[in-house]
């Protein structure tokens, strides 16, 4: 070996390297950063760090409008309120969101207004199903798509008239629900639709998969049924109300 030295830290040494190149990894030296932190083998001085401290100082100063001003404490709210400050959402998803409805036909009803129901329409369009796309409830030849399934379907057109409720001839359902919410005279709205719209697709699924018959009389019990349930989430100076109003429909 001559005049070299040989130790074993070098034999490990130059055996980790190979490793580092095989994985395409840097062999880094000191100093370095390690989570925006300088690492070293030197005691850090106070003007080394002013450059992170000035960098984290400014994005404090930028999420100022999230923090609690009393607590200092991170917001999600604040939060999510900043970032889609500058977006356009339609008021019906504000309507739903506040609605007395239980989670399950909330989430329904978002599915609802972003069309992401399992219509045929829709399975046809996303996963190719080549089954037919025609009504299930009329049998039309129109394809049965959100609106045609809750709207222009004479199934349901007979079960809103049941409850008095009209639309407008308007393909956008938030024009749709906009429109009827201002010719609506009780101030429960959101709640009659969505429960009235999860009774229609619940009667339509149980034809499809269970080959039951769909008829008005039993949406409208259906829809009385559950519109009672819902009642547990509504105040109690509100609900007699809603019951008068329920035992009404015929």
């Amino acid at each position: 070996m001559g005049n070299q030295s040989w130790s074993p830290s070098m034999c490990i040494l130059t055996e980790c390297r190979s490793w580092l190149l095989l994985l395409d990894v840097l062999l880094a030296s000191m100093p370095f950063t390690y989570l925006g932190l300088p690492m070293g083998t030197t005691k850090q001085r106070m003007e080394d760090l002013t450059p992170i401290m000035d960098g984290m100082e400014r994005r404090l100063h930028a999420c100022s409008s999230f923090l609690s001003y009393s607590t200092r404490e991170y917001s999600s709210s604040k939060f999510y309120a900043l970032v889609f400050q500058n977006m356009n959402v339609q008021q019906t998803f504000s309507w739903l969101w506040k609605s007395k409805c239980t989670p399950r036909i909330k989430f329904f009803g978002w599915l609802l207004l972003v069309d992401r129901l399992n219509t045929r329409n829709m399975l046809r369009r996303n996963f190719h199903v080549e089954d037919g796309y025609s009504c299930a409830m009329c049998n039309a030849v129109a394809k049965e798509d959100i609106v045609f399934l809750f709207f222009d379907c004479p199934f349901a057109q007979s079960c809103w008239q049941n409850i008095e409720l009209h639309w407008p001839a308007n393909n956008d359902i938030h024009t749709k629900l906009s429109y009827a919410r201002r010719n609506t005279a009780h101030g429960f709205f959101m709640e009659i639709f969505h429960v009235s719209a999860w009774e229609l697709w619940n009667i339509r699924n149980d034809k499809i998969f269970n080959n039951n018959a769909a008829s008005t009389t039993l949406w409208v019990h259906k829809f009385k049924k559950q519109g009672k349930l819902q009642l547990l989430r509504v105040k109690e100076a509100v609900q007699p109300q809603i019951v008068q109003w329920l035992d009404s429909i015929v």
